[in-house]
């Protein structure tokens, strides 16, 4: 039995859902690598793919799917999102994940031939794959880490497990959304560009001029490697709080929003923060350039004396 009968024989999913995961798992595979494939099936079959039903109320049916009884905070302008549910059984902690798809027209059905929908599967779904299986316990707090990010849980005095932070995940929102423009061209036989998160892109774009470290970053997203970081030295700090620096701007509280002024300050610490990662990344390429052309010098060299 394939993975696309086992999927549907689990979840039910619809033949529109499973015509489209045919085409997706050879994309994403093309792009992370065939060695990633008993992983992302894996990780199919942990992360049930919801399309939100006529009437449904998302966080009726993610309190129903985890078994828990709060509120949700989802942004507005999530159109679909991975969630990871950390709970303690047994005194030990464990997980259950979802890719949930919201309607953008409660009165029509979530179209899976449009490119837009394809997309923000796509990225969900790369956020899954880079999601660890082992929860960590680090100072007192639970770890979850997915790619490069970290989510940080703690337990309240109730011994309820409540958010904690994130650290890096400016960095691995933009890392997620290059990967996926690179899998939907894949997938479609045409370029594809996103209309979501253009400012992290944009930063990113010169960074990954630099193609060994988007193998590092790849590398660190899965597995515990922090040869990145390493790679990036001075930069690292830099680098890390201007991305994510960026992506706040995209989850601004109402209070800013409808304030003229202090929307306006958000919107020019945006494009601060985004100049100084570019100017960060160009001096960075540059370098390299210079070292490679030296290194290239000397090896010429060294072969005339040689000859």
């Amino acid at each position: 039995m394939d993975i696309i009968d086992k999927l549907k024989e689990k979840y039910n999913y619809s033949e529109e859902l499973c015509v489209f995961l045919e085409k997706a798992i050879p994309a994403i595979l093309s792009y992370y690598g065939e060695d990633k494939l008993d992983l992302l099936e894996k990780t199919l079959l942990d992360t049930e793919i919801h399309l939100q039903e006529k009437n449904e109320k998302t966080k009726d049916y993610l309190n129903e799917y985890f078994d828990t009884d709060k509120e949700w905070k989802i942004p507005t302008i999530a159109t679909a999102f991975q969630h990871r549910e950390i709970f303690e059984e047994d005194n030990t902690y464990h997980s259950k994940s979802i890719i949930y798809v919201r309607k953008t027209n409660i009165n029509e059905e979530i179209d899976l031939e449009n490119k837009n929908t394809q997309s923000i599967i796509i990225h969900e779904i790369c956020h899954a794959i880079k999601t660890k299986n082992e929860l960590e316990e680090k100072n007192g707090l639970i770890v979850n880490k997915t790619g490069l990010c970290e989510e940080k849980y703690y337990i309240d005095e109730t011994g309820e497990i409540k958010e904690s932070g994130e650290d890096k995940l400016g960095l691995e929102e933009a890392l997620n959304t290059h990967a996926e423009e690179k899998i939907m061209s894949i997938m479609n036989n045409e370029d594809y560009k996103t209309n979501t998160y253009s400012h992290l892109l944009e930063a990113l774009d010169y960074l990954l001029e630099d193609k060994e470290l988007e193998k590092l970053f790849i590398e660190g997203q899965f597995t515990d490697s922090t040869e990145w970081i390493d790679y990036l030295g001075d930069d690292y700090n830099k680098i890390v709080d201007g991305f994510d620096s960026i992506l706040s701007v995209y989850y601004l509280p109402t209070s800013i929003i409808i304030n003229k002024e202090k929307r306006q300050e958000a919107i020019a610490k945006r494009d601060q923060d985004k100049q100084e990662l570019i100017d960060i990344a160009k001096k960075r390429n540059k370098e390299k350039s210079i070292s490679e052309m030296i290194d290239s010098n000397e090896e010429t060299k060294t072969n005339h004396k040689e000859l």
